[in-house]
């Protein structure tokens, strides 16, 4: 075989596994942002929970996070108007399950408030969750004063003379038993236990459509692998042949 004839097929070899390398690190980034999409959890406020009752610092946890994500903000409004008020400051920085801002609920009247968390992405666009009806309760209620009791004057007691007693003997009559109380058995009621039905699983709509999408980027690649390994064979027997 001829030094240029060698040198080709040398290239030609180092060639497809470049080739080779790329589709198995692009199947593998694939993959790995296939599972992060599909184990993420919803974005939304955990905690306060709605109808909730709270007192002064209130730590608002929960999930801000987006493939595209660029910043997420808080706000508070009370429930019968929409004039939303900014909480804290911007964050830049996606929270999955955990704080997300504090609410110093003291600088607010008791009443019923609502929270919105508002995750923007890099094009501008954004998504918003709500919490409602949660109660600020921080006044304490006014104890009533217990009025003291008048106390009433005592009389004083004017000694009797005594007075002679007249003794008047009455025969002695049997006194009648009565017949003894037969006391009916109580009656026992039987409570019947319900066992309560487990509720419906709920099938995810977006977690099968990612494991779908995981499934065929995988099946994919794997067959892309199967063909180069094939042409890699046959290259080198073409060069062991022509040796």
């Amino acid at each position: 075989m001829k030094p240029t004839q060698r040198t080709s097929l040398l290239l030609s070899t180092q060639c497809l596994l470049g080739v080779l390398v790329g589709v198995l690190l692009a199947v593998g980034g694939l993959a790995w942002v296939s599972g992060i999409h599909a184990q993420a959890p919803p974005c939304g406020i955990t905690s306060p929970r709605d109808n909730a009752v709270v007192v002064g610092a209130v730590a608002i946890q929960g999930t801000a996070t987006h493939p595209d994500f660029w910043k997420y903000e808080l706000y508070y409004s009370p429930m019968a108007s929409e004039q939303w008020v900014f909480i804290g400051q911007v964050h830049e920085t996606p929270v999955i399950n955990e704080q997300l801002e504090v609410w110093y609920s003291t600088t607010v009247p008791d009443g019923a408030y609502q929270l919105r968390l508002r995750v923007v992405r890099r094009d501008g666009n954004y998504d918003e969750y709500f919490v409602r009806n949660i109660s600020v309760s921080n006044t304490l209620p006014t104890a009533t004063p217990t009025s003291e009791a008048t106390p009433t004057p005592r009389r004083t007691a004017t000694p009797l003379l005594p007075t002679p007693t007249i003794v008047v003997e009455q025969p002695t009559l049997p006194t009648a038993t009565p017949p003894p109380t037969v006391s009916e058995p109580a009656e026992v009621e039987r409570l019947e236990t319900k066992t309560p039905n487990p509720p419906a699983s709920a099938l995810s709509v977006e977690g099968l459509s990612n494991a779908a999408c995981y499934g065929g980027a995988s099946a994919g690649g794997l067959f892309l692998l199967v063909v180069i390994v094939a042409l890699l064979r046959q290259l080198v027997s073409l060069l062991l042949s022509q040796l």
